[in-house]
């Protein structure tokens, strides 16, 4: 990552590779990146891509991070598998993103063709303060899950699991961020949470977005719920 100014970015490249470097030495995200390493994923280089992610016109993103879905050994084989498009994609929603504008106004793809995780720079000051390091596990938990399975990322049930799994692990859930976002329940606040943004992450995906993305969820919830590889408890 190339050296900037620490106290004064000067634009929002900067200030996403900040934020990057400032978030990565958390330790569940060197634990995750641990685990990843030891199942024998190899890490591609950069991992962590800061980039911008807005349509022409767009003032609200569709994500603030989000993981190309085969980033390891995989890659090339998963380009194929997704022929005849031969493109590979994202977690929350940015296929959608990148399919609905042209080449000529929008020039995105290519982030798509490198594996990692993107970091969407042009919405982190607005969008990607209030979870913090959580956007980066959320996606971590999807890099892991693909890391020790070979996730069929066209499989609701599968993206049901680990949106399920990623949502609980990664701290989106804890009560202090639900209430900034409005849900003050304190009864079955956590699960509450998970459920609801495991849906509208399964919504956004092209595979699941008709179908009933709330059954799909039930149906994986206890499961995946209890499911909490490579940590021993929940945030």
């Amino acid at each position: 990552m190339d050296t900037v100014n620490k106290l004064f970015p000067a634009n929002d490249h900067e200030f996403c590779q900040i934020y990057v470097e400032s978030r990565i030495t958390d330790p569940r995200i060197v634990h995750l990146l641990n685990e990843i390493s030891r199942m024998g994923c190899k890490l591609p280089t950069p991992f962590f891509r800061c980039a911008p992610c807005l349509l022409p016109g767009e003032e609200t993103p569709m994500m603030t991070a989000g993981y190309v879905l085969g980033s390891f050994d995989r890659f090339n084989d998963i380009k194929k598998l997704n022929k005849p498009n031969s493109k590979p994609r994202a977690t929350d929603g940015l296929e959608e993103a990148t399919s609905s504008a042209s080449e000529s106004d929008y020039k995105l793809q290519h982030l798509l063709d490198k594996p990692g995780i993107i970091i969407c720079e042009d919405v982190l000051h607005k969008y990607g303060s209030m979870n913090s390091e959580n956007n980066l596990v959320h996606e971590l938990i999807h890099a892991y899950d693909d890391c020790r399975a070979i996730m069929n990322w066209a499989d609701c049930d599968q993206i049901a699991c680990t949106e399920i799994r990623a949502s609980a692990l990664s701290g989106e859930c804890r009560s202090m961020y639900e209430q900034l976002r409005g849900h003050y329940n304190v009864k079955g606040q956590l699960m509450n949470c998970v459920r609801r943004r495991a849906t509208l992450s399964l919504k956004h995906s092209r595979y699941c977005q008709d179908q009933d993305c709330e059954e799909i969820v039930d149906r994986q919830f206890d499961k995946c719920f209890a499911d909490l590889e490579p940590f021993i408890s929940r945030p």
